[in-house]
Parts: structure tokens; C-alpha cells; sequence
């Protein structure tokens, strides 16, 4: 059993923290939640421009809730010199579609229009270079903007995910679990035939 402070050891800082994107992260994340009160389920996150859209699927179901995450200005800055200190990163919740569902709920998961969610992360690319990991600490959503995951440790007792993405994308494939804009989810589940007529 690898202990997860020695996992810490190998990851590295994330590439491309002061690039044109604010977070300096690219394409989609699938992750599972480990932190203490956490949720069977997956979550998929999809790195854009200035944000990120997040979606949560609980089992084989494919409809669970979306939410569209804008990057804070001033969060992604690297903690220290340590490899292990990985870096700051916040988002606040700019759009929402779908319903969480209740057991989600009761975890302390269920992002509001104007939350946010603001901690850490560290990333690592994998042994034979086809996959890339991160590890992300948030706080739990609440309007509180200085609320935060301050180490991994810390985010054990908030929200924490274990991500992996494919940075080989001859070998490896996650497009099908890119997470498409929470208002464009909105508008198609509107205009849906079944969403008319019930």
C-alpha cells in the first residue's frame, strides 16, 4: 500500500501556471471524490479557457447535475518551493443545470450559483507517459470566498479527487466524458421533447 504522503513525493508542479490560461490546465479529467465523507460516483471535469465545467454521475447514470466553474482571479500561484506544496487553485460557480441528488447533498456537495470552492493541487504524469494524474483539495461550496482546502491533508475533511486524464491521446480516449457547458445542458434538456410535455 503506497502511503499518500509518498505519492506527494512524485508529483510535480503543474506546466504552464503563468501560460495564457489562468489555471494552466487543458481537456478533460475523469476523478472519483476520496475524501472522507465522500459519495460513490465519478466526477468529470473539462478544463477550458477560464474556468471548468464539472459534471457528477452517480453508478451508470449519465444525467446527474453540471456546473459551469469560473477560474478566481489570483488563485493559481504556486505554495512553495517543494514539489509537494503543489499549488493554489478557486473557482466560483457561474451556472448549474440538473438536480443534486439528496445523498450528494447530505455530504456537504450541492454548488449554489455564487459559491465557491478554492484549495489545491499537484499533478503527475503517469509511468509509461499515456495518462497524467492530479490531485485536487477543495473547500466544500459556500459563499465564503476565504474558505479554503489548505493542504491535502486538510482537504480529506472537505473534498478531495483523485483525477486521471489521457495525455496520449492515440493510446487513450476520454472525449466521451467531456463535460459539455452547463447552459448548453440547460438549453437541450428545455427544448427536449420529454422536458415539454411532462
Amino acid at each position: 500500500m503506497v502511503r499518500y504522503s509518498e505519492l506527494q513525493r512524485e508529483c510535480t508542479l503543474p506546466t504552464g501556471v503563468l501560460s495564457s490560461r489562468r489555471h494552466g490546465l487543458n481537456g478533460t479529467y475523469r476523478a472519483i471524490e476520496i475524501s472522507s465523507e465522500f459519495l460513490r460516483g465519478e466526477f468529470d471535469f473539462t478544463f477550458r479557457d477560464n474556468g471548468v465545467d464539472m459534471a457528477y454521475h452517480a453508478g451508470d447514470d449519465l444525467t446527474g447535475p453540471k456546473w459551469e466553474l469560473q477560474s478566481v482571479d489570483g488563485s493559481f500561484k504556486k505554495l512553495g518551493s517543494d514539489v509537494r506544496d503543489g499549488a493554489m487553485i478557486g473557482f466560483k460557480v457561474t451556472k448549474k443545470s440538473g438536480v443534486t441528488p439528496d445523498e450528494l447533498k447530505a455530504t456537504g456537495f450541492d454548488p449554489a450559483v455564487g459559491d465557491y470552492m478554492k484549495g489545491i493541487y499537484a499533478t503527475k504524469v503517469g509511468q509509461e507517459q499515456v495518462t497524467a494524474f492530479m490531485y485536487m483539495a477543495l473547500s466544500l461550496p459556500s459563499t465564503n470566498a476565504d474558505d479554503k482546502a489548505t493542504s491535502f491533508d486538510d482537504g480529506m475533511s472537505k473534498l478531495e479527487f483523485n483525477m486521471v486524464a489521457c495525455k496520449d491521446t492515440g493510446t487513450c480516449d476520454f472525449s466521451s466524458a467531456s463535460v459539455s457547458p452547463a447552459a448548453a445542458a440547460q438549453a437541450a434538456l428545455l427544448s427536449s421533447p420529454e422536458f415539454m410535455y411532462e
